[in-house]
């Protein structure tokens, strides 16, 4: 999806909190409407999340309205069936300014962002932000396993720290693809791509915090 005039917002932040459960928006433009990408859904970054795809608390675009402060939130409820969930309602309580998304587990680990229009002057722009949690959790592990590394001249040891700074590095450049106003469709591919090269590096047996 282009945009004509995409531009920043001023004062506007979007922040991923509370273990990755939650994305908080806030100062943005009153009763603005936000169109959602996220990477888990289409990593192409093309297709926005649909109101016959979600959820609680959605507007008729299947995105989310701001409050009349410029305020919202988006928060993850945990679905067994994942694939079905695309079409049903959400039991989490819903916040007045937010909606609820289904994730295959509480975490909304991934890419992030969010198309804003302002109703007053139809301005868009574009915001972005992330959620890590499966990865700090990977590092963590392998970092744990690192410092029970008994021979730390040994290849294993060495290669083990080589595998933690390309994931520590493949995260930071994600982070830098979608930090402050970022209006290029194509630096949140890249950022997903960096996260998925991340996640991949991980691999299932270092992501038991949630799901890889």
């Amino acid at each position: 999806m282009g945009l004509s005039d995409p531009r920043c917002f001023d004062g506007l932040t979007v922040t991923m909190i509370n273990n990755c459960t939650e994305v908080h928006i806030q100062g943005g433009p009153p009763d603005g409407v936000i169109t959602i990408f996220y990477s888990e859904y289409d990593p192409t970054f093309t297709n926005p999340l649909i109101a016959d795809t979600v959820w609680s608390g959605a507007n008729t675009n299947g995105g989310l309205t701001l409050d009349a402060a410029g305020d919202g939130m988006i928060i993850s409820d945990q679905t067994t069936n994942y694939e079905a969930s695309a079409t049903s309602t959400s039991s989490a309580p819903v916040p007045d300014n937010g909606i609820v998304i289904p994730t295959a587990t509480m975490e909304m680990n991934g890419i992030f962002y969010f198309l804003i229009q302002d109703p007053v002057t139809l301005t868009e722009f574009k915001i972005g932000t992330y959620g890590f949690c499966n990865l700090n959790c990977c590092l963590a592990s392998l970092t744990a396993e690192l410092l029970n590394c008994e021979c730390p001249e040994c290849v294993e040891c060495s290669d083990l720290l080589d595998k933690i700074s390309q994931i520590y590095m493949m995260m930071q450049g994600a982070i830098a693809n979608v930090n402050n106003c970022v209006q290029e469709d194509s630096t949140y591919v890249r950022a997903y791509e960096k996260y998925l090269k991340a996640k991949t590096m991980c691999g299932e047996d270092n992501c038991n915090c949630g799901s890889c």
